[in-house]
């Protein structure tokens, strides 16, 4: 799902349009946008709903995609984006949390 799709009010998500774009695609890819969009906090919660046992090496693909739709959402011109991308670059570790 194109992340420009995903409505989000206070950098929490809200809403998603054109489900017509949805597709299978690697889980991993799914699970690292929802890491952007509810945080590290909120991931918990995602993981408990998802229905897969994680391998080993699922959670560096995990934040490797988490990485990957941060970086696009930080460089958006969309302002609403900046704050849970920047968060989550944080929380991954790519940036320092000052500003």
């Amino acid at each position: 799902m194109c992340m420009a799709y995903i409505l989000t009010s206070g950098g929490r998500p809200a809403g998603i349009l054109d489900w017509g774009e949805m597709s299978g695609s690697d889980f991993a890819v799914d699970l690292g946008q929802a890491w952007v969009l509810v945080g590290e906090e909120g991931f918990g919660d995602v993981l408990e709903g998802y229905d897969r046992e994680l391998g080993a090496d699922d959670g560096v693909r995990i934040a490797a995609h988490a990485i990957d739709a941060a970086t696009r959402l930080a460089l958006s011109s969309a302002l609403e984006h900046k704050e849970p991308a920047t968060r989550a670059l944080t929380e991954l570790g790519v940036v320092s949390g000052a500003k």
